[in-house]
C-alpha cells in the first residue's frame, strides 16, 4: 500500500485552508479534524475533502468543481483531473435505461 505509506508520512496533520461560507455547500468534509477553529487532514485513506457542483452540461459541472477545488489548499494535496471523462461513453447508456 504505497500511497498509505505516502498519505500517512506527507498527508496528516496538514491544514485545510480556503473554505468559506461560499463554497462550503459545495465541499463534503472527511477525514479531518478541527483544532483551535482550523481544519486538518486526519488519519485514514486519504480524502479529507470531496467537492461537488452543477451544471446544465457534464462541462459546465465539471468547469464549476474545479473552480472550487483551485480555492482549496492543502499543503502536498492531489486532485483528480478526469472527473466526468467517462460521461461521454456512458450517456447513451444512461438514456437507454431511463436515468436520463
Amino acid at each position: 500500500m504505497p500511497y498509505e505509506i505516502s498519505y500517512n508520512k506527507y498527508g496528516k496533520g496538514l491544514p485545510v485552508i480556503g473554505i468559506t461560507k461560499e463554497n462550503k455547500p459545495h465541499i463534503r468534509l472527511s477525514e479531518v479534524y478541527l483544532k483551535d477553529n482550523q481544519i486538518y487532514t486526519a488519519a485514514g485513506g486519504g480524502y479529507p475533502i470531496i467537492v461537488t457542483a452543477r451544471g446544465k452540461t457534464m462541462e459546465r459541472a465539471k468547469e464549476n468543481v474545479y473552480k472550487i477545488v483551485r480555492q482549496i489548499a492543502i499543503p502536498n494535496a492531489v486532485y483528480r483531473i478526469d472527473i466526468g471523462d467517462h460521461w461521454k461513453k456512458e450517456e447513451k447508456k444512461l438514456r437507454a435505461w431511463g436515468y436520463l
